[in-house]
């Protein structure tokens, strides 16, 4: 972990173009969604702990960032850590500046979210 702070950036570094998206949109897409989970992802690098929380979650280690901070189904795992605690979803649907009901959308649009039907 001595090049944690420096994989970090890295990984922060290959998502800043996605960061300019335009949050006015009305439907949830799969582009938009794979922002607002790449934002939420920025979100949780400035939370130390809960960052942890997601690592031991996930079984993911700082250096797998390097290679699938931009993976589907790393961000569709993330949201889905997200929609375990309110606490989170609040937080980050307050630094996203989006309704906390947007994360439902936001995983719906992700790889392997679609609802499952029961008739």
């Amino acid at each position: 972990m001595t090049n944690a702070p420096g994989l970090i950036t890295y990984a922060l570094a290959s998502l800043q173009s996605s960061f300019k998206q335009n949050q006015s949109e009305v439907s949830m897409n799969n582009k938009l969604a794979r922002v607002l989970a790449k934002k939420s992802f920025f979100w949780l690098t400035k939370n130390p702990e809960i960052l942890s929380d997601f690592f031991l979650e996930t079984g993911l280690d700082i250096t797998d960032l390097k290679e699938i901070t931009s993976s589907e189904d790393f961000l569709s795992s993330l949201i889905d850590f997200l929609l375990t605690s309110d606490k989170l979803v609040l937080e980050v649907s307050y630094y996203l500046k989006i309704k906390p009901t947007d994360f439902g959308q936001i995983r719906l649009a992700l790889k392997g979210g679609n609802t499952p039907r029961w008739t």
